[in-house]
């Protein structure tokens, strides 16, 4: 392990106390002349259902992430094939809205979302994304359709079931037998179609319609009236930031939003805990992050180049490790934990490489270190297994003692907003 040579720094960090100032407060709100109006649910053929959605989106405002396995595709032809397509599909015609929006309420937000982001198309999808795109990929032989043999229904009536069977020779739409072809574009589905909505109706109609399968806390503030929402989303599709998620989560950070809550728990974290208020992450205080007021351009440009910077480290961090310079492996540097801890380090002023290098490794020793512990008995493993009040007051005491020993100083003035 090399000898770590320290040099005296001085760095005050200064946290501004914002009061909690509710977004929604001058957010889109509700009124009678812009309730969410559906036309009555109607039933569509297969096909029908491809051609006129055929220009739609799903917005990652109100949209989960496709997400679908190829096992999951499986199941959905299988359902297919045997007439078991259950649940609706739900779109938002664009001109229609805002026309709506235009006519009652054009400040609301939902008039620059549809006017600005959905332009070129003419309809939103807010429920079935993964289903649509299952099957408009199905006809239009995207899709490869495994080899095997499947049931398929050929009417209602008990036991009229024939057998697929596909290989080589038929394992995409087009190369099916017409008989197949057509039975699968007949299949019925379940259309619904809002002809007016507001940007808050659209994420409760997005809650609404993932009832049943329950959207976790992320997809729900992903798909609220805040500006935080889009906010991180922007933040996620940094191409820095993009790669720093993958290294840490993996190439399925999007799935349920995993990458983006990530991200909300780090920024929390840096902005909020600090050496004399160690308050815990929690989806409490995520919650009240996105109902926040914006927290400021000083600590945006703050935030965004501290991910910056990381994201440059990590990867030559990652060479120095692999070289054997220290004994332990890119793993411990990629653990998302050790990641977050260094985003505070970065944060609150560890900027340079050679500073973030040394950090690192006197990280690792405190992770390694069995007497590393809290008045409980716990240690610094189990401090970085959580986010909470009792695992970041410990996290506090060794990120501040690193801090220290490199040189700098910190001069805490509270978190930057508070916490109902």
């Amino acid at each position: 392990m090399p000898t770590l040579y320290f040099t005296n720094k001085k760095m005050t960090i200064t946290s501004t106390n914002f009061p909690r100032v509710p977004f929604l407060a001058g957010a889109s709100t509700e009124h009678d002349a812009l309730w969410p109006i559906k036309e009555d649910p109607k039933v569509m053929e297969l096909q029908h259902t491809a051609e006129k959605y055929a220009s739609s989106f799903a917005p990652e405002e109100f949209q989960r992430p496709e997400s679908w396995s190829n096992k999951e595709r499986v199941e959905y032809f299988k359902s297919i094939l045997m007439n078991r397509l259950e649940g609706s599909f739900v779109f938002v015609d664009v001109d229609s809205a805002l026309r709506q929006i235009e006519k009652n309420n054009p400040e609301d937000r939902a008039h620059h979302f549809f006017k600005n982001n959905c332009a070129g198309v003419e309809y939103v999808i807010i429920d079935a994304n993964n289903r649509f795109i299952f099957i408009t990929d199905l006809i239009n032989d995207k899709w490869r359709i495994p080899k095997g043999t499947y049931n398929v229904a050929f009417s209602s009536q008990p036991g009229d079931v024939a057998t697929l069977v596909i290989g080589s020779h038929n394992n995409v739409f087009s190369k099916l037998a017409a008989t197949w072809q057509k039975l699968i574009l007949q299949r019925k589905l379940v259309i619904t179609e809002y002809k007016q909505i507001s940007y808050h109706g659209l994420s409760q109609v997005f809650v609404a319609v993932n009832g049943g399968v329950p959207l976790n806390r992320q997809e729900k503030r992903n798909a609220s009236d805040s500006w935080y929402a889009g906010w991180f989303r922007s933040l996620r599709k940094e191409a820095k930031v993009t790669a720093l998620l993958i290294l840490t989560l993996g190439r399925e950070y999007m799935k349920r939003l995993k990458g983006d809550e990530f991200l909300v728990d780090s920024v929390d974290y840096i902005t909020r805990v600090t050496k004399d208020t160690p308050t815990g992450v929690s989806q409490k205080t995520k919650d009240s992050l996105y109902e926040s007021a914006y927290f400021g351009e000083e600590t945006e440009t703050q935030v965004r180049k501290s991910f910056a910077l990381l994201a440059d480290f990590v990867p030559m961090l990652i060479d120095e490790i692999n070289e054997g310079n220290w004994d332990f492996d890119a793993n411990d540097l990629t653990r998302g934990s050790t990641i977050t801890n260094l985003l505070w380090l970065i944060y609150n002023g560890c900027e340079e490489y050679e500073d973030v290098k040394k950090a690192l490794v006197l990280h690792q020793a405190e992770y390694k270190n069995p007497n590393r512990l809290n008045e409980d008995g716990n240690n610094y493993v189990w401090a970085c297994g959580g986010l909470g009040a009792k695992n970041n007051e410990l996290r506090m005491e060794v990120l501040n003692g690193i801090l220290e020993k490199l040189g700098y100083e910190t001069d805490d003035e509270g978190p930057l907003y508070e916490v109902s």
